[in-house]
């Protein structure tokens, strides 16, 4: 099995709203990169996200709006990955990224290891 992630990604708790068609769902980040999300839902469960399938707009606290689609759920957590997004939504997470470093004293961005 291989990482999915391509970007290096830090520990996030920032509360989410997702809706997409027909579905609407709140939760945790539990972690957060400029090319995705992984969503802890309130509800605890996944079921009903389809990977592959799901584009969602995921509000995210602090940073807003952004399109994403869902590449892989699991009981309670679902694995977003971020849609090319407008110059606005880009900086807002970008600027989100590096102030999460800069408020964790020894906070680094860690690449995951290759499991390919």
């Amino acid at each position: 099995m291989s990482d999915r992630r391509q970007q290096p990604r830090l520990t996030a708790d920032l509360s989410v709203r997702l809706s997409a068609p027909g579905r609407r769902a709140g939760g945790r980040l539990r972690d957060l990169s400029a090319g995705g999300a992984l969503v802890r839902l309130d509800t605890g469960r996944a079921a009903g996200w389809m990977a592959g399938s799901a584009r969602v707009a995921a509000e995210i606290e602090g940073i807003g709006s952004l399109s994403a689609e869902v590449v892989a759920c699991n009981r309670d957590h679902l694995h977003l990955r971020f849609l090319p997004m407008q110059a606005e939504g880009e900086a807002r997470l970008c600027a989100w990224l590096g102030m999460g470093l800069a408020a964790s004293p020894g906070a680094q961005l860690q690449p995951m290891p290759d499991r390919s």
